[in-house]
């Protein structure tokens, strides 16, 4: 089942990755703006975890991976955070 953050609203994220001509799908760790996106949501979803944990965690998980399947990165991401 999927992480309850990936059923909240997509649609800026996904009109900015159609824009430039990338798979909303995948999650591309090289983009920043991706990056400090997912950090927003996460923050304002679970604001008890600092903008600097959950940073650390996107940046660990983007340690394995450059362009991943959206909802397997958030997963992990989530996962990292114990959420």
């Amino acid at each position: 089942m999927p992480h309850n953050i990936l059923q909240t609203d997509w649609s800026d994220y996904e009109a900015r990755k159609r824009s430039s001509g990338h798979d909303n799908g995948k999650f591309d760790c090289v983009e920043r703006w991706e990056r400090e996106y997912l950090a927003e949501k996460i923050g304002r979803i679970y604001p008890y975890h600092s903008r600097e944990e959950i940073r650390k965690a996107i940046d660990h998980c983007c340690a394995f991976t450059v362009n991943e399947d959206r909802n397997d990165f958030v997963s992990r991401v989530m996962s990292r955070l114990k959420l």
